[in-house]
């Protein structure tokens, strides 16, 4: 599915599936996903937007912005009234990829409060409560469909943690799982199953060689090919 502009990044399936939230053109956009109806905006200006993400109960999408100011920010978009956008997380730091919990009750992202890259986790909607999640660095951070687990990218080592909701909201420490090429320089992409025991991971493969081959006396060997047909 394509919404015809010239760049489209990052679509997120609503629960339930039946829309798709997209990042267009530095706008937010939902669409059907039958392809009816025309895109609707929720988001949009001069602003660079990101990774847009579903609440669980579909009445709100988060994504990432950039203001001079503070840099990265995570802002909260309304759905189904016309209440604006507003920032979630606006510090002087970089805060990126945030993804809501399946019960939508908590956040996780990235922040280089520490001086490199983390994975938080934060309450939402009130934004209280942080934790860290990874030790030694941490990018893409994802959920698994259940919520008990969380997933992120340390270098190029896909790592998990566990996640506990009784009695209070905690996180175990992070093991690894695998370790996969990077995409480019950048870490590597991938998304996590139902079952949360397969992963789909983007690999970067290697251009095939190319050689240069030189025939001596070819038309020779076409000729003489030709001649014992």
């Amino acid at each position: 599915m394509s919404f015809g502009s010239e760049y489209e990044t990052a679509p997120s399936w609503a629960p339930g599936g039946d829309r798709l939230a997209i990042e267009s053109n530095y706008d937010v956009l939902i669409q059907h996903t039958d392809a009816t109806g025309q895109p609707e905006t929720m988001a949009g200006g001069s602003v660079v937007q990101m990774s847009p993400a579903w609440s669980r109960d579909r009445r709100s999408i988060v994504f990432v912005v950039f203001a001079a100011a503070t840099q990265f920010d995570v802002w909260v978009q309304p759905i189904g009234d016309k209440s604006p956008a507003r920032a979630f997380l606006a510090t002087s730091f970089n805060e990126k990829s945030a993804n809501l919990s399946p019960d939508g009750r908590h956040l996780i992202y990235v922040s280089d409060e520490s001086g490199r890259d983390e994975v938080y986790v934060r309450e939402f909607p009130s934004g209280q409560e942080k934790q860290q999640v990874s030790v030694t660095g941490g990018t893409l951070p994802k959920w698994s469909v259940r919520g008990d687990e969380l997933f992120f990218v340390a270098g190029n080592t896909l790592m998990a943690a566990s996640v506990q909701r009784t009695p209070a909201f905690s996180t175990g420490v992070p093991t690894a799982l695998f370790t996969a090429a990077k995409v480019g320089a950048s870490a590597i992409d991938y998304d996590v199953a139902a079952d949360g025991k397969r992963f789909v991971v983007v690999r970067t493969l290697k251009a095939p060689e190319r050689h240069a081959v030189v025939v001596e006396s070819w038309l020779a060997r076409v000729t003489g090919q030709a001649g014992r047909r």
